[in-house]
C-alpha cells in the first residue's frame, strides 16, 4: 500500500517510515518523482481485453471513487482538526499559537536588550577607576 501511495505522489511515505529504502534515498526520490509523472492510459489498456464501453465506464467509476476519497479525506482532516481545536481544546488554534511565538519572540528580543544593558554597564565599571 506504501508504494502504490508513493506512485500515487504522497511525498510522505518516505519520511513517516510507511516505506523504508534501504541504500541510496536519492534514488527512491528519483523514482517517486518517475512514478508521480507517469500518466498511462489506463482506460485504453482495459479497452483491449474488455471493450471501450465498460472500460470507459469502469474508469469513470474509479476516477469517482478516488475523486470522493480525496475529498472525503479532506474533509475528515478539517473536521478532526475542528475538534481538536474547538471542542476538546486539546490543541491550540492558529492565532493563539501565533499570539504565543510573537509574545515568546518579543520575550527574547526584551531579553537581549537588558543583556546588552547589562554588558554595557559591566563594561563602564571595569573602566571607570575606583575611588578609595
Amino acid at each position: 500500500m506504501a508504494f502504490a501511495a508513493l506512485a500515487l505522489g504522497d511525498d510522505q511515505v518516505l519520511t513517516d517510515g510507511r516505506l523504508q529504502v534501504v541504500g541510496d534515498t536519492d534514488l527512491a526520490h528519483q523514482l517517486q518523482h518517475a512514478l508521480s509523472t507517469l500518466n498511462p492510459d489506463w482506460e485504453a489498456a482495459m479497452a483491449r481485453h474488455i471493450g471501450d464501453v465498460p472500460a470507459h465506464f469502469l474508469g469513470k467509476r474509479i476516477r469517482d471513487a478516488v475523486k470522493w476519497s480525496r475529498q472525503a479525506i479532506g474533509s475528515m482532516n478539517a473536521n478532526l482538526e475542528e475538534y481538536l481545536h474547538e471542542e476538546t481544546r486539546s490543541l491550540p488554534g492558529r492565532h493563539e499559537v501565533n499570539a504565543a511565538l510573537d509574545d515568546i519572540e518579543a520575550l527574547d528580543q526584551r531579553a537581549g536588550e537588558l543583556e546588552a544593558r547589562i554588558n554595557a554597564l559591566e563594561s563602564r565599571d571595569t573602566d571607570t577607576p575606583e575611588n578609595p
